[in-house]
């Protein structure tokens, strides 16, 4: 994810910067960070490696691309494309909370209303049991991935907009806070459970921390090492959850049979 907001961002930056336009740039920040998710999609299928190890292993692919298009250096786009960073509704909401909050809203409305959110959790819960009951697994996972590039270019074309700058390690390390954000929120690494809210509140009580250890003035490698503790927190408590929730079921198998 960091690494595609990375090299979309850029993509935007260096034609917003050649006078192609902002919104055609945004355009196609957007389709380039759908179209990289789908690669990653595409290349874990085609090798059957985990979605996991192969997203890990194209953030040096993005990275890269994004180094070599522009040289290691800054694209600044001051003053050109501040429309989303910086408008106001009513002089009140910013509109890139009220994108952020439409994002949401969307990604709730289908994984909770629609064939295609039960699928989801379907195929993340047992590929196996999914594949049996006649969904589509592949499908399915590349509509998940195209889905993620459509949303992580949302997020890329909203952060330039906002900051006004982009280069290759935009977007660096929030995998982690990403992973960290959604099993806060109740979902467990091992997939089938969660819920889109759980995962905001989650992103919302990162962001308040954050806030919090910099009014303190922490120091900023002090706060890497308190959310990299605040993941592992979490990670075992989502390890613990589900095995508590495995004995459970493994008990009353037990008494179902006897």
């Amino acid at each position: 994810v960091g690494a595609n907001i990375g090299l979309s961002s850029c993509v935007m930056a260096i034609m917003i910067k050649s006078g192609i336009g902002v919104f055609p740039s945004f355009i196609t920040g957007i389709a380039l960070a759908i179209f990289s998710s789908f690669l990653v999609g595409l290349t874990a299928h085609t090798f059957k490696a985990p979605s996991f190890i192969t997203s890990l292993a194209f953030i040096s692919v993005f990275q890269g691309i994004a180094l070599a298009i522009t040289k290691g250096s800054f694209q600044t786009i001051y003053g050109q494309a501040e429309t989303i960073g910086m408008t106001r509704l009513g002089n009140i909401l910013p509109l890139s909370f009220v994108i952020s909050l439409g994002a949401y809203l969307v990604v709730h409305f289908i994984l909770a209303y629609t064939k295609f959110g039960r699928r989801i959790y379907s195929v993340g819960s047992n590929p196996a049991a999914a594949y049996l009951s006649g969904i589509s697994v592949i499908k399915t996972k590349y509509y998940a991935f195209l889905f993620s590039g459509f949303f992580v270019g949302i997020g890329s074309m909203v952060l330039l907009s906002r900051i006004g700058a982009a280069q290759p390690s935009t977007g660096s390390g929030i995998e982690l806070k990403a992973i960290g954000a959604v099993v806060i929120g109740g979902t467990p690494l091992s997939g089938g459970k969660g819920r889109i809210i759980g995962t905001l509140l989650g992103v919302l009580l990162m962001g308040i921390i954050s806030n919090a250890l910099n009014m303190m003035r922490v120091n900023p490698y002090y706060q890497q090492v308190t959310f990299g503790l605040l993941i592992i927190a979490s990670l075992a408590m989502s390890i613990f959850s589900s095995y508590k929730g495995h004995a459970r079921s493994g008990k009353s198998t037990k008494k179902a049979i006897e």
